[in-house]
C-alpha cells in the first residue's frame, strides 16, 4: 500500500505529489486501485475523482460529499492500494 504525502513546498524530500496535477498524473499511471482518505478519528473514506467544477468526492457507506483538494490534502492522509494487494489483504484475513 502507497502513503500518499502532500507537500507543496518540497525541498528534496520524496513527495509522490505536490499539486492535483501531480496527483491525477500519478492516478492515471496505476493500473487498478483504490484511494483512500483517513481523517484524525481513523474514520476511512474511498477517494472519487469526477469531472466538473468539484472534481474530488469522498465517500462511506453512509455519505456521499465533494471536497476540495486542498480539504482532502489538508484534512485526510490518503492511501492508494491496488486491485492486487487488496486480493493479498482479504486472503490474509480469510486465512
Amino acid at each position: 500500500m502507497n502513503k500518499l504525502i502532500y507537500d507543496p513546498h518540497s525541498h528534496g524530500q520524496k513527495v509522490v505529489f505536490s499539486t492535483a496535477q501531480d496527483l491525477d498524473s500519478w492516478l492515471a499511471e496505476q493500473q487498478r486501485g483504490i484511494l483512500f482518505a483517513v481523517n484524525n478519528c481513523n474514520a476511512v473514506y474511498t477517494v472519487i475523482k469526477m469531472d466538473g467544477e468539484a472534481p474530488w468526492a469522498i465517500s462511506s457507506l453512509n455519505e456521499f460529499r465533494s471536497i476540495t483538494f486542498k480539504n482532502l490534502v489538508n484534512q485526510y492522509n490518503l492511501y492508494f492500494i491496488d486491485d492486487h494487494q487488496m486480493i493479498d489483504l482479504i486472503e490474509g484475513c480469510e486465512n
